[in-house]
C-alpha cells in the first residue's frame, strides 16, 4: 500500500472538474451555471454562483437560510463508487471512492498561496516558502497542476487513489476524533493514537472524543484540528 495525504471533499472536487468527461453533461450544466435553490427546508430562491458553493461545507448548510440545498453536491455518481464500499446516503453527501493526492503534509492545505475568502495571493514571502515546502502532491490547493510540473517522472507519482466513505462505524479512516492537539504541532499526528481500540485497531474506542468541527459533515474530509488518518490507499503491484 502507498499512503498519501488527501484532505479535500473529494466528491464535489472530482465531479466539478471531470463531470463532462464521463457523460455527466447535465450535472456539469448545473455546476457550471448559476444554481437556484428549489428544494429543502431553507434557502429557497438563493442562487449559487457558477462552480457551486464551498465543496467542504457541512450538511447543516443545506438547512441554513443563508445557504440552501445544492443538488450537484448531493449527487453520487456510480462511476465514482467502488463496488466493495457499501456506504450509501447520509451522513455522506455526494459520496465518491476516488480522491486527488495532495502530498504527505496537512500544513497550508486549507488555503495555499491565496486567502480563502477573497482569492488574493499572499505577499508574505515566509508563508510562500512554507507553502512550497508543504504542498508536495500532484495537486496543490488553489494552484494549477499539469504533467509538466512533475519533475521526477510520472510513473513515480500518484495523482488519484481510492478512498473509503463513512459507514458510521467509528472507522479510523473516515471518522475524526478530537485529540485536543493541532495536527500541525509537534506530535500532533500521533495525539489520537490513544483513542484507537486495541482489540479492533481499525476503529476508535467508544469513549473517543468526537470532533465537533465535523458534526454533520460529509465525513470525507480531514481537518487539521482533528485526529484523523487522512491517507488514501493505492494498491501497487
Amino acid at each position: 500500500m502507498v499512503r498519501s495525504n488527501v484532505q479535500q471533499p473529494y466528491g464535489s472536487l472530482v465531479r466539478r472538474r471531470l463531470a463532462p468527461f464521463f457523460e455527466q453533461q447535465g450535472l456539469w450544466e448545473q455546476i457550471s451555471n448559476p444554481y437556484q435553490v428549489t428544494e429543502g427546508s431553507a434557502g429557497i430562491g438563493n442562487v449559487y454562483a457558477p462552480m457551486g458553493p464551498w465543496p467542504g461545507r457541512p450538511l447543516n448548510s443545506a438547512t441554513n437560510a443563508a445557504g440552501g440545498f445544492s443538488a450537484p453536491w448531493m449527487t453520487s455518481l456510480p462511476m465514482l463508487r467502488c463496488p466493495s464500499d457499501p456506504g450509501f446516503g447520509l451522513p455522506g453527501q455526494g459520496r465518491t471512492n476516488y480522491g486527488p493526492c495532495l502530498g504527505d503534509s496537512t500544513d497550508t492545505t486549507w488555503g495555499g498561496y491565496r486567502n480563502r475568502a477573497n482569492g488574493v495571493v499572499t505577499s508574505n514571502s515566509s508563508y510562500q516558502t512554507r507553502v512550497r515546502a508543504s504542498q508536495r502532491g500532484f495537486f496543490r490547493n488553489q494552484q494549477k497542476s499539469a504533467f509538466r510540473d512533475v519533475l521526477d517522472g510520472l510513473s513515480n507519482t500518484i495523482a488519484f487513489g481510492e478512498i473509503v466513505t463513512d459507514l458510521g462505524d467509528s472507522d479510523t479512516r473516515t471518522k475524526p476524533v478530537d485529540g485536543a492537539v493541532n495536527l500541525l504541532n509537534i506530535g500532533g499526528n500521533t495525539a489520537c493514537e490513544g483513542f484507537v481500540d486495541p482489540e479492533r485497531p481499525q476503529f476508535w474506542l467508544s469513549s473517543a472524543p468526537r470532533s465537533a468541527a465535523t458534526t454533520n459533515s460529509r465525513h470525507e474530509v480531514g481537518l487539521p484540528q482533528s485526529c484523523q488518518p487522512t491517507s488514501l490507499h493505492v494498491p501497487v503491484s
